[in-house]
């Protein structure tokens, strides 16, 4: 599994002089994403189109792993991945953009 990673500028960028609202901002990602999952485990219809809104809103937030596992499911085999190993990874990723985020 690839090691979760931000691109900890672009996201200081994005913060400015409000974290507090990015930080608010990356939970509810987090949440967001959670329920998006839990959607693609269960209708797989929907799997390609979560996949590109993840990625873009990955991308946006300096997740940058994140957006590159997105971005590889979405022109692979998304069919065999296991979800779980996705959910850990975003769990991971946000961890990291938060403890930027509040130092």
């Amino acid at each position: 599994m690839k090691v979760a990673s931000i691109d900890k500028d672009r996201l200081l960028a994005l913060a400015g002089d409000d974290r507090e609202l990015l930080v608010e901002l990356v939970q509810n990602f987090l949440k967001d994403s959670r329920a998006q999952i839990s959607q693609m485990e269960k209708e797989p219809s929907t799997v390609k189109s979560i996949l590109h809104q993840l990625k873009g809103a990955s991308g946006s937030l300096g997740l940058s792993s994140l957006f590159e596992i997105c971005q590889e499911l979405e022109q692979g085999e998304y069919e065999v991945y296991h979800w779980g190993e996705f959910r850990t990874h975003l769990d991971e990723a946000v961890s990291l953009a938060l403890d930027s985020l509040r130092a």
